[in-house]
């Protein structure tokens, strides 16, 4: 719909770049993906150390922590400018 949608704008160049880089995506994506659908299982898992469990729990904690303050940091910086006003 995206890439439809963007023809009909008149960007069909841009449309094409979008449809090149999602074939080299999924591409890359796959290889990732099939063995992990396609393959038989090859031997046991190799469990993380507690450092990496805590790793995990601190990165959760952070997500949600931003996730929960971006409102508050977004009206916070919503009156900001980045460039002085132009004079006429």
């Amino acid at each position: 719909m995206l890439f439809v949608v963007t023809i009909d704008a008149g960007y069909t160049a841009l449309a094409l770049a979008a449809l090149a880089n999602t074939v080299i995506s999924l591409f890359y994506y796959l290889r990732v993906l099939a063995p992990m659908y396609v393959e038989t299982e090859s031997g046991s898992v190799e469990l993380l150390g507690r450092s990496a469990g805590a790793a995990v729990a601190c990165a959760s904690v952070l997500v949600v922590g931003f996730a929960l303050l971006s409102g508050a940091w977004l009206d916070h910086t919503d009156a900001a400018t980045f460039l002085p006003a132009r004079r006429r």
